[in-house]
């Protein structure tokens, strides 16, 4: 989805920041979760990397909550999720955004 949309309207994205704290950053303690969740993070990336030429991947890790936060609202473009966290941010951001799994704010999930 991320890909079609970038090419819709015609962005070139030289980079993308991926917050990707969530287990890893809340040390839940349940080593299977955060195994699996640098697992999916690792894919995400090489996803990514695999789809855009020539684009370089940032990972953070170490952000607090209302930093992520402020970086998801004053992103240029933004493609994110549908928790509630991430539609909010959507919701507050004033560039281009988009988000595949929440195609109507009424009901997003």
């Amino acid at each position: 989805e991320l890909y079609r949309w970038s090419i819709l309207k015609n962005f070139t994205i030289r980079e993308f920041h991926v917050l990707g704290g969530g287990n890893i950053l809340h040390n839940t303690g349940d080593q299977n979760r955060i195994t699996i969740s640098q697992r999916m993070l690792l894919h995400l990336c090489r996803t990514l990397q695999g789809l855009f030429l020539n684009v370089t991947v940032y990972v953070d890790v170490s952000g607090q909550p209302d930093e992520d936060f402020m970086k998801l609202v004053s992103a240029p473009i933004l493609f994110t999720s549908h928790g509630s966290y991430a539609t909010a941010a959507l919701l507050a951001n004033t560039g281009q955004k988009a988000s595949p799994a929440c195609s109507n704010l009424n009901f997003p999930g």
